[in-house]
């Protein structure tokens, strides 16, 4: 009776319910599927990893905004230019002027640079600290020497008789004047002149000073400068002398020699570095004497006190591996979801995956307090730690557990090698990389993909 009284069955509805559930079947065990899956979220994956690197940029930019600060309130990065002589000649010119004959008279300038010039300086380091960003400043004692020589003026090409030699101006270039320290005076053959602030008659420098000088043709003029500068980043210098010769010592212990010309003797140690430079006047293409203008800032040399290493520069190259190191880790996952015999849900690659790219925000966070390597040891161990003990309660398999451990303990070792790494990175992460291809094909070979299609 009871039989009698049930609703007839709905043979449809039976035959519905049996293909969705093979077709999500079929889903579940399809390799390629599995696969197709996982290279979406590599490639969704890709969103917070741009809004990572965005993050990275952000904070170097204000790392830049904190240096500029300092420069502003301390002192910026000084290049040091002469000093020259600007001697007045006079050009006689003919025109017409109502049909009569005129001649005017200009004046123009020469720019004559000294016979030998002589740069030495201490400069004594230190750290600033804007906010947790550090800069490094300095104080700079420089003394610049030299002479002066004209007894080839009958070479410049203008009537000596012509020269203006008493309303010559000495005139020495400075990137910032707003970090000398001291009244700025020079020696002028035993006579000290004071400095003013401006050049006069010349367009070689941007900024700079100058002081009037009486000039005679013939004679040899000594000249001493002594300076006491604030500076940041760099200390440069331009070879305008017949001679240029530098001569450097600072406590810092991380210099970067820049420029056109290297220094002939150097000696860097845990006490500072000590530098020499010599540069002659046929080692760069600056005339003795100019009558125009010319941009001699190209040839300047000197070199950069920069800080032993630049976190935000290390994250980003860290960041830009990151693809790799995500698609390497769901590649392992891959493999042992398949011998296990076991099915990740796309949510446990998601947060895996979002484990991963946290790793990088860790690493710039900490690195703003700590070194960069302390800082990469802490956020790659936490990040292990953290993929491991979600994999091993998922998985409740030590054994794959501590093959995800060695694993990712590589991998991080193996980024870490090569962004530490200047000149040779490109050949060892080709190698590893190889070697990683060559470990996959070896263990994708032995898999039976036959027999897993049909599983």
């Amino acid at each position: 009776m009871n039989e009698l009284n049930q609703p007839p069955k709905n043979p449809s509805n039976q035959s519905n319910a049996s293909f969705f559930e093979k077709a999500s079947g079929k889903i579940q065990s399809s390799l390629t599927i599995k696969l197709l899956t996982i290279g979406i979220l590599i490639l969704l994956l890709l969103i917070p990893l741009d809004m990572v690197q965005d993050l990275i940029r952000d904070r170097e930019y204000r790392n830049y905004e904190a240096i500029n600060e300092v420069n502003k309130l301390w002192g910026s990065h000084q290049t040091l230019k002469g000093p020259v002589l600007s001697i007045p000649y006079k050009e006689y010119v003919k025109e017409k002027v109502d049909d009569k004959e005129v001649v005017r008279v200009l004046i123009h300038r020469l720019q004559v640079f000294p016979k030998v010039l002589k740069y030495i300086g201490e400069v004594n380091p230190e750290k600033l600290h804007r906010g947790i960003y550090e800069v490094a400043v300095y104080k700079g004692d420089i003394d610049i020497s030299g002479l002066f020589l004209f007894e080839d003026a009958l070479e410049w090409g203008v009537d000596t008789a012509d020269i203006l030699w008493g309303q010559a101006t000495l005139n020495f270039g400075m990137t910032d004047l707003g970090s000398v320290q001291n009244k700025v005076m020079v020696n002028w053959n035993d006579e000290d002149k004071e400095f003013k602030p401006g050049t006069s008659g010349t367009g070689l420098f941007g900024t700079g000073i100058h002081v009037p000088v009486k000039l005679q043709q013939g004679d040899q003029y000594n000249f001493n400068i002594q300076l006491k500068i604030n500076g940041s980043q760099n200390l440069k210098f331009i070879p305008l002398g017949g001679i240029t010769e530098a001569h450097l010592t600072s406590k810092w212990v991380d210099p970067k020699f820049t420029g056109d010309f290297i220094p002939d003797e150097r000696t860097v140690n845990k006490s500072g570095f000590e530098a020499n430079w010599t540069v002659l006047d046929l080692n760069r293409p600056i005339p003795s004497v100019l009558k125009t203008n010319m941009n001699v800032d190209e040839y300047a040399f000197g070199v950069d006190f920069i800080l032993p290493a630049n976190q935000y520069q290390k994250s980003m190259r860290s960041a830009k591996y990151a693809m790799l190191v995500i698609a390497l880790t769901f590649l392992v996952f891959f493999f042992i979801q398949i011998l296990q015999k076991v099915n990740l849900h796309s949510l446990q690659y998601i947060l895996v995956g979002l484990a991963l790219v946290i790793f990088y925000t860790l690493l710039v966070s900490i690195s703003e307090f700590l070194s960069f390597n302390t800082s990469y040891l802490i956020a790659a161990g936490a990040t292990i730690l953290l993929v491991v003990f979600y994999m091993q309660g998922i998985l409740k398999n030590i054994k794959f557990s501590a093959i995800i451990f060695g694993f990712m303990t590589l991998i991080y070792g193996f980024i870490f090698t090569i962004i530490n790494l200047e000149d040779t990175s490109l050949l060892i992460g080709s190698i590893g990389l190889f070697i990683a291809l060559a470990v996959v094909m070896i263990i994708s070979r032995k898999v039976n993909w036959s027999e897993l299609k049909n599983r």
